[in-house]
């Protein structure tokens, strides 16, 4: 391991799998970008309700998208990437079905902050959107 690149112990809680990856690579998850940002991430940072199996899938992903720069190369390692075996898929699909039930019914500023993303919106294309698209909402 080089010495000028920091790493990262991940631990998954389902199985206790540990993962040393890049600090690059793992902080492509916005929960431990967020941890290591304010100093929260331990010499292992453990990973809720991940099976070791995914979580090797879910590194293998974010280090091609954190090596890669051609989008020509990484689309076609997308479509790739889910050719899984049934198993892997499910697990993956575990995961993500986690993440949509904690999101759910949620309104899009409770979801940007749930996942850490930022609003780059403007006001005027918020509201713009909301016209367009009043149809979807509850009121």
């Amino acid at each position: 391991m080089s010495s000028d690149k920091k790493w990262l112990t991940l631990k998954t809680t389902e199985d206790n799998e540990e993962f040393v990856v890049e600090e690059s690579v793992a902080i492509m998850s916005n929960v431990i970008k967020n941890m290591v940002e304010d100093g929260c991430a331990s010499s292992v940072i453990p990973v809720p309700r991940v099976k070791g199996n995914a979580m090797g899938k879910i590194i293998e992903f974010c280090k091609k998208h954190t090596e890669e720069s051609d989008e020509k190369v990484l689309k076609e390692f997308d479509a790739e990437f889910l050719n899984l075996g049934p198993d892997a898929l499910y697990d993956l699909m575990v995961v993500t079905t986690k993440v949509a039930d904690m999101i759910k019914g949620k309104s899009s500023e409770e979801i940007r902050n749930i996942l850490k993303i930022e609003n780059d919106l403007s006001a005027e294309e918020i509201e713009e959107s909301r016209r367009e698209n009043c149809w979807t909402r509850q009121e």
